[in-house]
């Protein structure tokens, strides 16, 4: 007697916890599905300030000349990951020679 085995691709999230793990039990290795994006490599963009400028003024620039932006020196930057608002924090100084964020909060999803 043969036993038909159907598999069904199911999207990713998309299956139930106990099918999650009896499917990581089967692969031996019980890492969770998230462990696979661990890798993917993610865009991080420290955000000082904005401000805008005519194109006149652009035009008008030269070397040295400083470039007001909307955020006082004490308030905290924004830290965008794929362009996106994740969180806030202040600049620091690491090991004497390169900038750095302290992470201050880290901003609920969807927030901007």
């Amino acid at each position: 007697m043969s036993t038909d085995s159907t598999t069904v691709a199911t999207p990713l999230g998309a299956a139930s916890d106990s099918s999650m793990a009896q499917s990581n039990a089967t692969r031996g290795g019980g890492a969770r599905r998230a462990d696979i994006l661990d890798n993917v490599p993610l865009g991080i963009e420290v955000v000082l300030g904005r401000t805008t400028k005519l194109f006149g003024e652009l035009r008008e620039m030269k070397v040295g000349n400083p470039i007001a932006l909307d955020r006082t020196p004490h308030q905290p930057v924004d830290v965008l990951v794929n362009g996106s608002l994740f969180a806030r924090g202040e600049i620091v100084v690491i090991n004497d020679e390169n900038l750095g964020v302290r992470i201050t909060e880290i901003l609920q999803s969807g927030a901007d």
